[in-house]
């Protein structure tokens, strides 16, 4: 199965990039309450999943829906941010979805030259 398509020029620029993959796994767990097992991180525009593992759920997986509502960005429902929702004990039970996150233009970008390397390298 083809996941993505990268074309780089000889200076290691992406030229085009195609992306395929889709949400097939949604992973749904709930919690009846306050600490959830997983360490989330806010950094890079979506939550993430930093340390712990819940069934299928393993770091890199990031929060997709709240409550079966969908999560942009950092924003839950009601635009309230998904780490407060997680957070306050008043908000248990909640259900998280957890999926695979499509890349992002700058990890496009680092993967881009990665391969570049690679291809300096065995030239």
């Amino acid at each position: 199965m083809i996941y993505s398509v990268y074309i780089i020029n000889k200076a290691g620029g992406l030229i085009y990039d195609e992306d395929f993959a889709t949400n097939k796994h949604a992973e749904e767990h709930t919690w009846q309450q306050c600490p959830i097992p997983l360490v989330l991180t806010g950094d890079t525009g979506r939550v993430l999943v930093k340390f712990g593992e819940v069934g299928a759920v393993r770091p890199g997986y990031s929060v997709i829906a709240v409550n079966q509502k969908p999560v942009t960005g950092l924003a839950g429902p009601n635009d309230r941010p998904v780490l407060d929702i997680i957070n306050d004990p008043e908000s248990y039970p909640l259900t998280l979805t957890f999926g695979r996150g499509k890349v992002g233009a700058n990890e496009k970008l680092m993967l881009a030259s990665t391969f570049h390397s690679l291809y300096a390298i065995s030239a």
